[in-house]
């Protein structure tokens, strides 16, 4: 059962971000990590049908090379267990969502799912994708050739 505190925290995030933390959920259990991390929410974005996440397969990001990569970084990191069961990295990831959502030009605009994963230099998510090549500019040009 949640915590107070865990729940309130998901009740102010969109739709968009529970079902990417349910795809994550589901990605952890895959393996046997305690720690949800920002690498198993990349994963959980990854599995969701989103203007943003055909730009990412557009410049190379596909999930079975990520969900390698993702595995690599756990094992060869060192983790802090959290109460919650979440990486530091995840809840202030999570509060930049929370942020982020709010700031969104519009309901349709899916960009803050990732934008937050690229702005935590130290966070798994952001070193995977910038192992991959993946940065703001990048990304926003993608995005942009794609829709016209």
């Amino acid at each position: 059962m949640l915590n107070n505190k865990r729940r309130d925290r998901l009740v102010k995030l969109s739709p968009l971000v529970r079902e990417a933390l349910a795809f994550a959920e589901a990605e952890r259990a895959l393996d046997p990590h305690r720690c949800l991390t920002t690498g198993h929410l990349l994963l959980g974005i990854l599995r969701m049908d989103l203007p943003i996440v055909h730009c990412l397969r557009e410049m190379g990001v596909i999930l079975k090379q990520t969900r390698s990569l993702v595995r690599a970084a756990i094992e060869h990191g060192s983790l802090e267990e959290s109460r919650w069961q979440w990486s530091d990295e995840l809840k202030l990831l999570i509060e930049d969502l929370v942020q982020a959502n709010r700031c969104a030009n519009s309901a349709s605009d899916d960009r803050f799912l990732i934008l937050p994963l690229l702005k935590q230099p130290q966070s798994i998510s952001s070193q995977i994708l910038a192992s991959l090549g993946v940065t703001e500019e990048r990304l926003s040009s993608y995005c942009e050739n794609l829709s016209s």
